[in-house]
């Protein structure tokens, strides 16, 4: 597999650079991870959307096409990886580039493409556990883009 160009994300980040990078410019995208960053386990999804190298126009394709626009389903398929809803982004973002596929969605591993340290079970847990609500600044830098 290629090396991912895509910009990684960093553990000091605030929220709104992080879910900048994951939408890469697309409002569609942008309301998709809001909805995501606002319940139980927001983190812990983009972390797995990063490892299935899932951002922008993909990330709809997934919420929309495979999932129907049905959140809780979508953070489902995420958190099971699920390879059905992988290979429907890739399929439609195969159709939509005449030329080879700018960034494949893949079942696990692009975290590790872009030198990310691996999560040891502890480490996913307390991610997992994570129940911040939003960062503020987020909604009201959203609700100006």
């Amino acid at each position: 597999m290629q090396k991912s160009n895509r910009e990684p994300v960093l553990q000091n980040e605030d929220d709104i650079q992080t879910v900048m990078k994951f939408a890469e410019g697309n409002r569609e995208a942008l309301k998709i991870l809001m909805d995501i960053m606002s319940g139980p386990n927001g983190f812990l999804n983009l972390l797995e959307l990063d490892d299935m190298n899932i951002r922008g126009a993909q990330l709809c394709t997934a919420f929309f096409v495979y999932n129907g626009g049905h959140m809780e389903l979508f953070k489902k398929c995420i958190i099971d990886k699920d390879p059905k809803m992988i290979d429907c982004v890739n399929i439609v973002t195969a159709k939509t580039y005449s030329q080879e596929i700018p960034h494949k969605a893949v079942l696990h591993g692009a975290s590790a493409e872009k030198g990310y340290p691996v999560l040891d079970e502890n480490e996913i847990k307390s991610l997992s556990s994570k129940k911040e609500p939003l960062n503020p600044s987020l909604k009201e830098f959203v609700e100006e883009f």
